[in-house]
């Protein structure tokens, strides 16, 4: 171009830069390189019409400063006749979003200048250069996002953080000899935990997730990313829901579950989950936040939760609200299958079949007094659980279980202590390629992926060996009588929590009130003795849950 060419032309500059880790400084060194690029040609500098992008990818056309150029070089009246920018594919690196903007800009009568590509989309062959430019950005795109992925996967499999940690974690640099970053080292926060940890109790002990959220809401705890640029205002339901099936709690950590692609429509990142034969999955046991009887405890809630709350549009919907009523949304009529509701006024209230009430189509008319089910269910309870035969039933089983515990523990560090020899004798023969002379990147990549898998399996075989050790010790009758006293104290203190407790107790955690003939009720369920006893009575090994399903006692009388 001739030393006049942007004389009395109004000239943008676009400068952009995609990586949070480059200088923001780049952007000031772009601007400086197309400033004496514009006033060689004639053309006068002006501020206003700077438009910059900082930390963001050139992948997508969602730019804010981007968004502002382009509305004024192609909207009335326009504010620009030139665009010039250090090189064009600042503006795109995706071929299909760079060939849409030359020919919008074309349209427009729009050039744009590059720099150091000297490429003018106004001159002849401009096309096919800038095409030929878009292509290798384009190229270079997918070469990075490989070449990141396969960075990260080694990151991860050295149990490193790859970014993106769940709530309770954070990260923290590792040097190398230089004082070089070469990872960051995930570690547990715990204030942070304690959270989780308040999470999973609550919800074990029959809060919805909407109350949790609530609660958290109200006692002023910080949301997740809550001092990052993607802040959230607020806990919701769907956050705790996140959170209370993230294995990552017990130390079941994975990588590659979600694949990234850009949608071709619309421009905006959707995810894809990945074949389960491509997930990078490792057990990390130091990074446990929830040990496995709270863990078990809420996946056996949350699964019975879905079994029988599923929506028509896949949706669940925990039982949780507060209630007055242990027992409310345990009782089921014998007639119809439908729930019993209270009903009646204060100071009596009365159980009754919600279809007969509310829309006629049961013929069980007959009501029953809450406060003589709540006193006739305990005291059955106590009857069929605390009885000396009962007792020895639950002692029986559970010495059965432990014992079937400890072979599924042996057959488990079997696996994988014939893992861990595999992968060290491969380490081995490595290692002798590289004495030998091959220290090609690849090999040493496969030794380092190699002693990664190899410790993860020595932490898991050290967290076996270590519940194997454990010391074996059956309930006693004073722990069962304990139990049943909390859970009558807990009827009174906090008839939300009693719920919980009380429907894990039962079979598909529902008691069917049968009408009879006399005008009175029998009441039909199985107990589930073994979870009475909840978490640390008798301590299952590896390979076993407390609670369902185990074998249940009988229970049925009248109320």
């Amino acid at each position: 171009m001739t030393a006049a060419a942007l004389a009395g032309k109004r000239v943008a500059i676009y400068a952009r830069f995609s990586s949070a880790n480059q200088r923001d400084a780049s952007i000031e060194d772009q601007v400086r390189r197309c400033r004496a690029e514009i006033e060689r040609l004639g053309g006068a500098f002006d501020p206003s019409l700077v438009f910059e992008d900082r930390a963001v990818s050139g992948a997508s056309l969602a730019r804010g400063g981007l968004d502002a150029l382009l509305q004024g070089a192609l909207t009335q009246p326009r504010r620009i006749d030139v665009i010039v920018t250090e090189d064009v594919g600042r503006l795109s690196r995706d071929l299909a979003d760079a060939t849409a903007l030359l020919k919008r800009l074309s349209y427009s009568e729009v050039p744009v200048l590059g720099v150091a590509d000297g490429i003018n989309t106004a001159g002849p062959g401009a096309k096919v250069a800038y095409t030929f430019r878009a292509l290798v950005g384009d190229l270079y795109l997918d070469d990075l996002r490989f070449k990141t992925l396969r960075g990260l996967e080694g990151q991860a499999l050295k149990g490193r953080s790859t970014g993106g940690l769940p709530f309770g974690y954070r990260s923290r640099p590792i040097l190398d000899a230089r004082r070089q970053v070469e990872g960051h080292e995930i570690i547990i926060d715990d204030t942070q935990a304690d959270i989780v940890r308040r999470i999973f109790r609550e919800c074990r002990a029959g809060h919805s997730q909407a109350t949790i959220a609530r609660g958290l809401n109200a006692d002023g705890v910080d949301v997740p990313r809550a001092k990052t640029r993607h802040r959230k205002v607020g806990w919701i339901a769907s956050t705790v829901r996140e959170m209370l099936h993230n294995e990552a709690y017990v130390g079941r950590w994975s990588f590659k579950r979600k694949q990234w692609r850009k949608d071709p429509e619309t421009g905006r990142r959707r995810y894809r989950k990945r074949d389960a034969s491509e997930v990078l999955r490792h057990e990390r046991p130091h990074l446990r936040i929830i040990d496995a009887e709270l863990w078990d405890a809420v996946q056996a809630r949350l699964a019975a939760v879905r079994a029988k709350y599923k929506g028509s549009n896949g949706s669940t919907n925990a039982p949780g609200r507060r209630t007055a009523y242990p027992f409310s949304g345990l009782l089921r009529c014998g007639a119809c299958g439908a729930p019993m509701v209270i009903a009646g006024g204060s100071p009596t209230r009365y159980y009754r079949c919600s279809d007969a009430q509310k829309r006629g189509t049961c013929a069980n008319r007959l009501a029953v007094r809450e406060d003589i089910v709540t006193r006739r269910m305990l005291e059955a309870l106590r009857d069929r659980v605390g009885g000396p035969w009962a007792l020895a039933f639950i002692r029986k089983r559970v010495a059965e279980l432990l014992g079937e515990g400890s072979r599924t523990l042996n057959a488990e560090l079997k696996a994988r202590r014939d893992r861990l020899a595999r992968s060290e004798a491969s380490i081995r023969e490595l290692i002798s390629m590289m004495i030998e002379g091959d220290r090609s990147p690849r090999v040493r990549q496969m030794r380092d992926d190699l002693e990664a898998h190899a410790d993860a399996e020595k932490r898991a075989i050290e967290g076996l060996v270590a519940s194997a050790q454990e010391p074996i010790r059956l309930p006693s009758p004073a722990e069962v009588e304990a139990r049943l006293v909390d859970l009558e104290r807990l009827v009174t203190a906090s008839p939300t929590e009693a719920r919980e407790a009380l429907r894990q107790l039962f079979s598909d955690g529902a008691i069917r009130l049968d009408p009879q003939a006399d005008a009175t009720y029998i009441a039909r369920t199985e107990i589930l003795p073994l979870v009475l006893l909840g978490p640390g009575s008798a301590k299952p090994r590896s390979g076993i849950q407390a609670g369902p399903p185990y074998t249940s006692l009988g229970c049925a009388g009248r109320i």
